[in-house]
């Protein structure tokens, strides 16, 4: 039984033996809890968000991993975002990459948390088919020869020197800013947001990311 609903089917400690009507009605609800629960998940997998169109995510031409490599520092995100590690996140989120012999990159994200503690994770960034298709991965290496250990990692938007960036996945999901400047200006924030919007993808719903630990 899945631990987060474990509670509403264990026994407390004041109980009484299992043939009294409190501890009936406690295990009814436990049951009806756990229904209701699965139903909604029925639900909103019948119902899943609309598909963006092909062309709000498409892939910039090419990306040069070689100059893709260094310090990107995140500037604005997904108000949504699913990735938990971005969720433990209060500021100063930055990913440092590094051009493996193989030709990929390994990545070290890099963020503070609400605690003030730093919070860090390795990951792989690797091509992955078409020109400009990339995979992540932060799954233990014994774990990386499994398709679902990857998930989809798209460059929607470059800027030709390689200072702005902007990342996603194919259903528009995890969009996220990256610049070479953690300080980059607002307007500058601003136009990319308007580029990505334009294209089809949520960029009004991005949050600005903070880098009070960069000296500006």
């Amino acid at each position: 039984m899945p631990a987060p609903f474990a509670h509403l089917f264990s026994t407390p400690t004041d109980a009484r033996p299992t043939g009294t009507p409190r501890a009936v009605l406690q295990r009814l609800r436990g049951l009806l809890c756990g229904v209701l629960l699965q139903t909604i998940g029925l639900v909103v997998s019948a119902n899943p968000a609309p598909e963006l169109p092909p062309s709000a995510v498409a892939p910039v031409a090419s990306v040069d991993l070689q100059r893709y490599a260094g310090i990107w520092y995140e500037i604005a995100h997904a108000a949504d975002a699913a990735d938990p590690f971005i969720r433990d996140c209060a500021h100063d989120i930055s990913a440092v990459y590094r051009l493996a012999p193989d030709g990929s990159l390994a990545v070290l994200d890099q963020c503070v948390g609400a605690d003030g503690l730093v919070r860090r994770r390795d990951g792989v960034v690797r091509p992955d088919g078409a020109p400009a298709h990339l995979a992540v991965s932060y799954q233990p290496a014994l774990l990386r020869a499994l398709p679902t250990a990857w998930s989809d990692y798209r460059v929607v938007l470059l800027d030709p020197g390689y200072r702005f960036a902007a990342v996603t996945d194919r259903h528009g999901a995890g969009l996220r800013i990256l610049a070479r400047d953690p300080h980059a200006a607002a307007g500058t924030f601003r136009q990319l947001a308007a580029r990505l919007e334009s294209r089809g993808l949520p960029a009004r719903h991005l949050i600005p990311v903070r880098h009070p630990g960069r000296n500006a």
